[in-house]
């Protein structure tokens, strides 16, 4: 149940995990607080169904039966996820199995402990809840917003979907690359889902690990149909629209003419950050073939990028150096990118490489040096 959470945050879904039965230490008092949260404050519900679930009188006898209620009147999404019972074996478990097996839902009744088997079904139930509540989500002209948390920061403002990926991140800082995958498989399967359902304006906020960043601009990039925007600060960046003059300092320079991948340096607001990922790509062993550095004529501050106008302008020029640099060296491996910037320029990067793919992101280990985070294909 945990692993299914987990699924359902890194889509941005916000969960309410039960895993107890207060009827052992609460009165009523709690049990109509329940079905007040499942009919007023839920817009979906997940039973994860086992061959032991009736035994809890408060989930059988209270959640369930609220939560279908709140499905029969339409305010609330029901999905039953078929843990160790079969829909044929729930429709057996009074009073409410057979409506439950009616209803359909994920089955993995089969899948036993084979990790990748639960894992798929966790996946498609995650997906599955997710295209029912951006269905009843809908907006017509306003932009889906989608909020990044890969750290605790306190408040987040309101968004339509939060990707809650602090404990991916979390395992990421100390070496843990499988979260890298599973943020970007889920990235991938939201941004389907988000297709399937008609949305094609999304707006992102952070704040957020600048690999982050990138990682979500490269998946509403331009060719997907997307339309971009992302704040930052009190302003809201645009993905198109006119480009200013960039004032760049781009260097570019073929390393290892039989290694086959591209090291790519964006240090626009830490001077540091070059001399920090050459020795981190010494200490990664990358095979670098070729490297490409960006930073301001005037130097590297916080300041470095005035505008979208500005942040547009600095993009167009990187993209075409390195699509340049990478044709004159052959280099068609992986773009390895370190980045020192503001959100929204990480986000408005992402959404402009296209066809520069495969894409290693790489942020500051805990363990000291940098980590590999998400790989993009």
């Amino acid at each position: 149940m945990v692993e299914l959470s987990a699924a359902l945050r890194r889509r941005g879904l916000r969960t309410i995990v039960d895993v107890s039965d207060p009827e052992a230490t609460a009165g009523q008092s709690q049990l109509d607080e329940l079905r007040r949260i499942i009919q007023n404050d839920c817009d979906g519900f997940i039973l994860y169904l086992t061959k032991n679930v009736t035994d809890s009188a408060c989930v059988w006898n209270v959640e369930v039966p609220a939560a279908l209620h709140s499905w029969d009147t339409g305010s609330v999404a029901f999905h039953p996820f078929f843990r160790n019972v079969s829909p044929s074996g729930a429709k057996l478990m009074v009073p409410h199995g057979a409506r439950v097996a009616a209803i359909g839902g994920v089955d993995a009744s089969e899948a036993g402990d084979d990790s990748s088997l639960l894992q798929a079904a966790h996946s498609q139930m995650a997906n599955d809840a997710l295209g029912a509540a951006l269905l009843r989500w809908a907006a017509d002209e306003e932009p889906l917003t989608i909020g990044i948390r890969t750290r605790e920061s306190g408040t987040h403002p309101p968004t339509d979907l939060l990707l809650d990926w602090i404990q991916d991140f979390d395992s990421l800082a100390l070496g843990d690359g499988i979260a890298g995958r599973s943020l970007r498989d889920a990235l991938a399967d939201t941004a389907r889902v988000l297709g399937k359902v008609g949305t094609r304006f999304v707006r992102v906020s952070g704040p957020a690990h600048l690999s982050a960043g990138i990682a979500v601009g490269y998946t509403f990039r331009g060719p997907t149909g997307y339309r971009l925007e992302v704040t930052q600060g009190v302003s809201v960046w645009g993905a198109e629209g006119p480009k200013a003059s960039a004032d760049m300092r781009i260097v570019t320079q073929q390393i290892d003419p039989s290694q086959p991948d591209v090291l790519l340096i964006v240090g626009l607001s830490r001077p540091e950050l070059i001399r920090d990922a050459d020795t981190a790509a010494a200490a990664l062993r990358l095979p670098v073939g070729g490297r490409v550095t960006v930073e301001p004529a005037a130097g590297a501050s916080r300041d470095a990028v005035r505008s979208d106008e500005h942040a547009r302008g600095i993009i167009n020029d990187l993209t075409t150096q390195l699509m340049n640099s990478r044709a004159r060296w052959g280099t068609r491996g992986t773009l390895h990118i370190f980045i020192a910037s503001p959100l929204g320029f990480a986000v408005l990067l992402g959404h402009a490489l296209n066809g520069f793919a495969p894409l290693a992101l790489y942020e500051p280990s805990a363990l000291g040096g940098y980590v590999r985070t998400i790989e993009l294909t």
